[in-house]
């Protein structure tokens, strides 16, 4: 009996566990649902872990957190818009790189939920826009008045998101369709 029951357990750590394995780390949350697989992400996974890290070492002026949900469909059709835009400002082929670190944060993965309540997210998705070092060790609550840190409320799409940046940054680029 014994030996049985390790004879399945050792089946499906040899065979079954590893193509789990593979696609989970494959498709990651952000490829789930029914958008098929996305090119490579130009936005940053933040998680607890790397948080504080990742924007503490940007080099650039502003951040843009989009607080998610894997689960959420408007997240995952929003995907798509923040993707076009995070490629203008993130990456080897970002026209504009240096200027905006594009991010974004799963809420629905235990370890961030610590995370995703220090910012107040309520709501998916959530766009928060500041400084890096301003989200560093940081809270954002939309009843605070003076905050360096800001909603943006008006970035539905590529376009819409990339004209709330150029008012901004004071810059005009345009989203190219591709």
């Amino acid at each position: 009996m014994l030996a049985n029951k390790f004879h399945r357990l050792l089946v499906f750590v040899l065979l079954v566990l590893p193509v789990l394995e593979a696609s989970v780390i494959s498709l990651g949350p952000r490829h789930l649902g029914g958008h098929g697989i996305y090119p490579l992400e130009a936005s940053v996974e933040l998680n607890i872990t790397n948080f504080d890290a990742v924007l503490t070492d940007s080099p650039t002026t502003y951040a843009i957190v989009e607080f998610f949900a894997h689960w959420c469909p408007a997240c995952r059709n929003y995907k798509p818009h923040y993707e076009k835009v995070a490629r203008l400002f993130n990456g080897p082929e970002a026209v504009h790189p240096g200027i905006v670190l594009m991010a974004h944060v799963d809420c629905a993965l235990k370890m961030n939920s610590d995370l995703c309540d220090q910012f107040s997210v309520r709501h998916y998705p959530m766009l928060l826009w500041g400084p890096p070092t301003k989200f560093v060790s940081g809270k954002w609550d939309s009843k605070q008045e003076k905050n360096e840190i800001q909603p943006i409320d008006d970035g539905r799409t590529a376009e819409r998101l990339l004209n709330w940046i150029n008012n901004k940054i004071g810059s005009s680029t345009v989203v190219t369709t591709s």
